[in-house]
C-alpha cells in the first residue's frame, strides 16, 4: 500500500521500523525525516506543497486588506512562531502577498499545463 500524508504524521512509525518513507516531496528534506530522500534526489522531478492563505471578501477596504496581509506575513516570519512551527515538524515559508499572487499563478500556469498534455482540459476553456 501507498499514500501520500504529511511526514510528521509518520515520523514516529518510521523512526519506530513500522513503515517505510519512500520519498518526501518538497524541495529538501524534512527534518522529522532527514534519512529519507526527496523524489527529486531519486530523480522524479515531483514537488508537493500544502500551502495556506488567508482570503478576505471584496468588499474589505484595500487599505484593510494590505493591513492584514502585512500583519499576517509578520506573524509567520516571528522566531517564536517558527519555533513552535518546527517543533510540530511544519515548515512555514512566508511570502509577501505579492509573492503569494505570483506563486498561484505559477501553480496555477504549471496545473493547467500537466491538465492539458493529459487531455483533461475542455477544449472550450482557456487560461
Amino acid at each position: 500500500m501507498s499514500a501520500m500524508l504529511p511526514i510528521p504524521l509518520l515520523a514516529d512509525q518510521h523512526d519506530a521500523g513500522q513503515l517505510n518513507i519512500l520519498a518526501v516531496a518538497a524541495e529538501q528534506r524534512h527534518p522529522f525525516a532527514p534519512d529519507v530522500p526527496t523524489f527529486k534526489e531519486q530523480g522524479y522531478d515531483f514537488i508537493a506543497e500544502d500551502f495556506f492563505m488567508l482570503y478576505l471578501p471584496d468588499e474589505v477596504p484595500e487599505e484593510r486588506s494590505n493591513k492584514l496581509a502585512e500583519m499576517f506575513y509578520e506573524l509567520l516570519q516571528d522566531p517564536s512562531f517558527q519555533d513552535a512551527a518546527n517543533d510540530i515538524g511544519l515548515v512555514i515559508q512566508p511570502k509577501s502577498q505579492d509573492e503569494t499572487e505570483h506563486y498561484l499563478e505559477q501553480r496555477a500556469d504549471d496545473v493547467y499545463e500537466i491538465l492539458t498534455e493529459s487531455g483533461l482540459v475542455d477544449d472550450s476553456l482557456t487560461r
